[in-house]
């Protein structure tokens, strides 16, 4: 989504800086498909659940994939595999 990296900060509230503006940029292109998938140990796991309440917050239907694990090659194994089918629907 072109969100850029975000550096591990899990007091900060704001996990992603001017979230407003680009919800309201994603409704405007009028994707298809958001497709999102974490794992519970995920270093990112707070910043996406921020993410996910934003997209509800702006109604922007999302697919999700929640798994054990963290950041890491095996799960995105996993996410690629459910992900790549649905892009060619």
């Amino acid at each position: 989504m072109g969100m850029g990296i975000v550096e591990r900060q899990p007091e900060r509230p704001d996990f992603f800086p001017g979230v407003e503006e680009k919800m309201a940029n994603l409704k405007n292109t009028k994707f298809k498909l958001y497709w999102i998938g974490f794992g519970t140990e995920d270093f990112l796991y707070e910043a996406i659940k921020n993410l996910v309440a934003s997209m509800e917050k702006n109604e922007l239907p999302y697919t999700y994939r929640k798994s054990s694990g963290g950041h890491t090659w095996a799960s995105w194994r996993i996410y690629l595999s459910e992900l790549s089918p649905l892009l060619f629907k």
